[in-house]
């Protein structure tokens, strides 16, 4: 799979599925990076251990309510 470091790269170019590995705070920084860039259509999967990402890459996506707080 091909690794993208938001911490030094915040351009996600043309992909349409991201798939973060780690934490609750690693989700909500990548998704926070999303909504900043208006990039909303792009399918997002959090995985908690490596070997969960083929699963992750290649499962059909779920679409759930994304809440936007503007305060912060």
């Amino acid at each position: 799979l091909p690794v993208l470091d938001f911490s030094r790269d915040p351009d996600i170019g043309d992909y349409r599925r991201l798939v973060v590995l780690g934490s609750h705070r690693d989700l909500a920084a990548v998704l926070t990076r999303l909504l900043r860039s208006d990039r909303l259509d792009v399918e997002v999967a959090h995985v908690r251990r490596s070997w969960q990402a083929r699963g992750a890459r290649t499962a059909p996506a779920t679409r759930i309510p994304l809440v936007r707080d503007e305060t912060g």
